[in-house]
């Protein structure tokens, strides 16, 4: 059995949000010739379908970015994961209220393109009956006095 040894600058235990956070800082600090590390118990799988199903909690400072542009009174469009999805609705029923109109759309311009569209509660409350699959984009607009009363 033969072994090599490979050398790194730095090694991060634990792949999670933390470590791979942590990783892009230190690959932007020490340079491009930098050698890092992320060791973790399952092998790191990239990309849509990778069936990475890391739940992530919603933070304080998502709630407050979410306030700030509710509160420009535009239509707010988010990015998000379809594991978030229904926490991040839950989070917009609290700033704007459960009136809100949202909108879900999933796998935009691909074959299984989808829309849910209707008050936060009940987008809500379908999600989480049915979880989405692939990329999600929620849509919700509030008026600058909704989510101001709300805050």
């Amino acid at each position: 059995m033969s072994s090599s040894t490979e050398r790194y600058d730095v090694a991060i235990a634990g792949g999670g949000t933390a470590g791979l956070a942590l990783a892009c800082a230190l690959a932007d600090a020490l340079g491009p010739g930098a050698r890092i590390a992320v060791v973790d118990r399952v092998q790191l799988r990239v990309g849509a379908g990778s069936g990475d199903t890391r739940a992530f909690a919603l933070s304080a400072g998502a709630k407050r970015m979410l306030s700030a542009a509710a509160a420009s009174g535009g239509t707010v469009v988010i990015y998000e994961s379809p594991y978030r999805t229904a926490d991040t609705i839950r989070m917009i029923e609290e700033i704007v209220g459960p009136e809100a109109p949202v909108v879900m759309a999933r796998e935009l311009t691909k074959i299984h393109e989808e829309f849910l569209r209707g008050r936060a509660r009940d987008v809500r409350a379908r999600l989480e009956a049915k979880p989405p699959i692939g990329e999600v984009v929620i849509l919700f607009r509030a008026s600058s006095e909704e989510a101001s009363s709300k805050q």
